[in-house]
């Protein structure tokens, strides 16, 4: 028998969550507590629930749920996705549905909305999951509203010889050049103020430099230090000399996933510094794989092969260079609860 138990404030609940999903298979940093509730307001509100089954933690997901201006619209959603201890059979995702369901109008909502992040295809071939979900998902009344994003997975399980073979050669040259080179690497495992608020201007700086829009200060730091201080994070520095190259983050729980890099762009005038980019994901990779992770996911490209037209080419390039497969994710779904609202958000999103 399934059952739904919902997560408080309390330190006992907080404790019984990170545990779950540190039992997790596909978990990342999105899951932390603290970091699903950091937009938090009086018009959003996250109420996070594991599910059960006969006493026995299965499953978990973040629900939310967003009011307009004066509540004109209400939109509840699963946003991050559900996570799982063992492969989801379609008893367990129709409960889960129909307990969303069943909050969702608790909460008035207008909209109802599910983004499982579950993965669609690897390497192109329908996933068993996918094809449960979506069974699941259309028979309680729910349709496709946008595709899901795509990523590639490194396979962790891999020994290093054979992460490097699967990359390409110029990932491996650049790599083996970080190795060679006088480039420095220091890990932070805690928060520290100086390094983070470096990494947000560099991160600024870069950002600026691709003519990108980025995130304030306070709402950047403030993620970045939640994830660190509750050790679902790993800081790297790289510096040439003095100089510091590159700082990047990766986020983890029950797999691992890389969050925001941020390079100097001033590497390229220091005496024989080279591009440190690739050695900086190496670490995280070697890192991850060190702490038993099985996955290492590179945190979202445009899709499975990288065009020279694409406004994203470079960055798309350089993580398809690294061997993964291609992972497309389920699409978000909905179900209309008032059909002029509706019709009102889908004007509005296209605007």
């Amino acid at each position: 028998m399934f059952t739904g138990y919902k997560i408080g404030k309390n330190a006992k609940d907080i404790d019984i969550w990170n545990k779950f999903i540190s039992t997790t298979y596909n978990s990342n940093y999105r899951h932390n507590l603290r970091f699903a509730e950091i937009k938090n307001s009086k018009y959003r509100r996250v109420e996070t629930f594991i599910f059960l089954y006969n006493d026995c933690s299965v499953a978990g997901c973040h629900y939310v749920i967003k009011h307009s201006k004066l509540k004109f619209v209400s939109i509840s959603e699963i946003k991050e996705g559900i996570i799982f201890t063992q492969k989801p059979t379609s008893e367990l995702i129709l409960f889960i549905i129909e307990h969303f369901n069943k909050w969702s109008l608790e909460q008035k909502a207008d909209i109802i909305e599910i983004n499982s992040w579950i993965p669609k295809t690897i390497n192109n071939e329908i996933t068993d999951e996918f094809k449960i979900f979506d069974e699941c998902l259309i028979t309680k009344g729910f349709a496709e509203i946008q595709p899901g994003k795509d990523t590639y997975w490194l396979n962790l399980e891999l020994s290093e010889e054979d992460l490097i073979k699967k990359m390409n050669s110029g990932t491996k040259r650049n790599i083996k050049k970080g190795i060679k080179s006088e480039i420095s690497i220091k890990k932070y495992n805690c928060f520290n103020q100086e390094m983070v608020k470096e990494f947000w201007l560099l991160y600024k700086q870069h950002f600026i430099n691709k003519k990108l829009q980025y995130e304030s200060e306070t709402t950047f730091v403030d993620r970045v230090k939640i994830l660190l201080e509750d050790q679902n994070a790993l800081l790297i520095v790289l510096k040439f000399q003095e100089t510091i190259v590159n700082i990047s983050l990766v986020g983890f729980a029950g797999m691992s996933m890389y969050y925001h890099g941020a390079m100097n762009d001033d590497y390229t005038i220091l005496d024989n510094c080279p591009s440190p980019g690739h050695l900086a994901q190496w670490i995280m990779i070697t890192e991850m794989k060190k702490r038993g992770f099985k996955l290492y996911d590179m945190a979202f490209c445009p899709g499975a092969e990288p065009f020279s037209e694409h406004p994203n080419y470079g960055i798309w390039r350089f993580k398809h260079g690294f061997g993964g497969k291609h992972v497309k994710y389920s699409s978000k779904y909905s179900k209309v609860v008032s059909p002029l609202k509706n019709s009102i958000v889908n004007l509005l999103r296209r605007y």
